[in-house]
């Protein structure tokens, strides 16, 4: 069955043998993640792994290694900022953005104040996290000039 979200078109599979043959058919056209206009603020445009669409860019940044950092901040202050922007993130990606479905909707987070604190988060969030790469090329001897974070 095909229902109709505002613009966003949602299949309901009736039982869990057709969900299964429709993954196993088609599962590269039913594969991707929803377009969300929170993510895309807050993670560059979807460029992260959980939210990035199904595709290439995808399959790189799925393959990539991550690995964990053996210096962090152990101050109470850092782990009170991270500890606070986290629950806000969370907070913010439970929300559901009437907008993504409806755009003529669109302006209603406008007015509640909701993209503004969307926008205030996402800069938060460069802040901390340019913070951090400072701390640790400055520790590793490595210049990092705060204009352009995206060359530290």
């Amino acid at each position: 069955m095909l229902l109709q979200f505002g613009s966003v078109p949602v299949l309901v599979a009736s039982s869990s043998d057709v969900a299964r043959e429709i993954m196993k058919d088609h599962d590269l056209i039913f594969s991707d993640r929803p377009k969300s206009s929170i993510t895309d603020r807050l993670l560059y445009g979807s460029k992260d792994v959980a939210f990035a669409p199904y595709g290439v860019y995808w399959r790189v940044a799925l393959g990539r290694k991550y690995y964990s950092v053996e210096h962090g901040r152990n101050d109470e202050t850092a782990t009170k900022d991270i500890m606070g922007l986290l629950d806000e993130y969370i907070k913010v990606l439970g929300v559901v953005d009437i907008g993504d479905y409806n755009p003529w909707l669109a302006w209603v987070n406008r007015i509640n104040g909701f993209d503004r604190r969307v926008e205030k988060l996402a800069k938060e969030l460069d802040e901390f996290i340019l913070g951090v790469v400072e701390e640790h090329s400055e520790s590793n001897g490595l210049p990092c000039d705060s204009r352009h974070p995206r060359a530290c």
